[in-house]
């Protein structure tokens, strides 16, 4: 999945030279960490929230069509993603955009346009949706990703996660990209990891495995894994942990991790697979994923605005991902199956 944000709004608002302690610029303030200037209503605020509502309404509220949606999605997704490479190169943040999220999205931009006219297979055009509906949004949960509008960072959060599952939804049940086909689910979670996922998860640990003995600017860059395995360790103390004689013990942490993700990718998919098979528990899942969004937005503005307020954790996160599950499971299983 996706950066931890909770962990990665801990972890990029601190500096080695000031302790650990919250940067004191304000113009340094991390994005996604409560501040009192992100509750400021601005231009920025206005402009993001104009097209998160466009987009919005392209996918659900009228038939915007497959050209124009697909112009959009491509234009929205790719100004994002080249925000992010450029922001995160400058702050050493580059290794987070292997994550799957990001490497998803790239993907659905590419299938959009190269897999027209039944130029890839149905397995991949089913398997990059189950994957962008299943693993990335399903993140959203525990990660606590909120809707956020006062910064293109904060609000590429929300976009990278939750639009490739909205542009899924179109492709099954607008314009029946799909066909008539309606595999097993365990047809679907198959095609979700063997097409997509189980090649990324490889190329990733790889270069996890790799890491530690590419060069000292490549080896020192921050990754998911490490903000999971090593919090607020600096550079330096990064480097010491994942060589010599600790490697082994990296190493093995490292996979650890990497088949922690695997079985919460494999929750995802289970719940994609339903939402494809079913329209009813398609909507709910894109819903409750909603919810969780709005409701992870709702405390972000409020600790914004009470620095003593109690934002909620990955425990809420896990709780929060039950509820949807409590909703979705007997939904598909009652109204849905058979």
């Amino acid at each position: 999945s996706p950066p931890a944000e909770e962990g990665a709004r801990r972890r990029r608002t601190s500096s080695a030279s000031s302790g650990g302690a919250p940067m004191e610029k304000q113009g340094s303030i991390y994005a996604l960490t409560p501040h009192p200037k992100w509750t400021e209503v601005n231009r920025t605020v206005v402009f993001l929230g104009g097209a998160h509502v466009l987009f919005a309404g392209m996918c659900f509220a009228v038939n915007a069509g497959f050209l124009a949606l697909r112009a959009t999605f491509t234009v929205m997704a790719s100004a994002g993603l080249l925000y992010r490479l450029a922001y995160y190169s400058r702050k050493e943040w580059v290794m987070y955009c292997i994550d799957l999220c990001y490497v998803n999205s790239i993907l659905l931009i590419w299938t959009l346009w190269a897999c027209v006219d039944g130029r890839c297979s149905e397995e991949w055009n089913i398997a990059i949706d189950l994957v962008g509906s299943g693993a990335v949004a399903g993140s959203t949960f525990m990660l606590l990703t909120p809707l956020t509008l006062h910064h293109p960072e904060s609000f590429e959060s929300f976009f990278m996660h939750v639009s490739p599952m909205w542009v899924g939804y179109c492709r099954r049940w607008t314009w029946g990209t799909h066909g008539a086909t309606l595999p097993p689910v365990a047809d679907l979670v198959r095609m979700a990891f063997s097409k997509v996922y189980a090649p990324w998860m490889a190329a990733y640990l790889a270069i996890l495995l790799a890491q530690p003995f590419l060069g000292e600017t490549f080896a020192g860059y921050e990754t998911l894994m490490d903000l999971q395995l090593f919090p607020g360790a600096t550079r330096a103390q990064r480097l010491h942990i994942k060589r010599g004689s600790n490697y082994p013990k990296y190493a093995f942490k490292v996979i650890m991790c990497v088949a922690v993700h695997a079985f919460a990718s494999f929750t995802g998919f289970l719940a994609a697979a339903f939402a494809f098979r079913c329209w009813l528990a398609s909507v709910l899942w894109i819903v409750v994923i909603q919810i969780g969004c709005l409701y992870s937005s709702y405390h972000f503005y409020r600790k914004s605005a009470d620095p003593f307020h109690d934002a909620p954790g990955l425990l809420q996160g896990l709780r929060n991902m039950g509820f949807a599950w409590l909703s979705l499971a007997p939904t598909y299983a009652f109204l849905c199956a058979g």
